[in-house]
């Protein structure tokens, strides 16, 4: 883990498999819903390692299972693979990823969170 890197480059850097599948990366709803699945697979991952669960990466795994895209579950597999390869260590949780359109064309936020206070929150509902 690298903490003095931004978590939003971080977040492009782990989604960078999802965003490289994209017709058109420049696409601002085409890269929010690579960023956004990306930001699922990471945050499922911290909380179950915090929790020593499965629970969260099971759910993200039963519902690509059903979701009827051919390779949606693989796609999935290798996300949480990477994460544990590359990124095992950092225990950030990502919060309110958003890309927003500035004059220089894309440009990607997002908040990174304690891996305790995130899990406070997501207990909370």
């Amino acid at each position: 883990m690298n903490p003095t890197k931004k978590i939003s480059l971080t977040l492009l850097e782990f989604a960078q498999p999802l965003i490289d599948m994209l017709a058109d990366p420049e696409s601002k709803p085409e890269l929010e819903s690579a960023l956004l699945t990306a930001t699922a697979v990471w945050n499922s991952c911290i909380l179950d390692r915090c929790w020593r669960t499965d629970k969260h990466v099971a759910e993200l795994k039963r519902v690509a299972s059903t979701s009827g895209l051919p390779g949606h579950l693989e796609l999935l597999e290798a996300l949480i693979e990477r994460k544990e390869r590359m990124f095992g260590d950092d225990l950030r949780g990502i919060n309110d990823p958003t890309v927003v359109m500035t004059e220089n064309g894309l440009v990607l936020r997002a908040e990174a969170r304690d891996v305790l206070e995130f899990a406070r929150r997501e207990m909370k509902g």
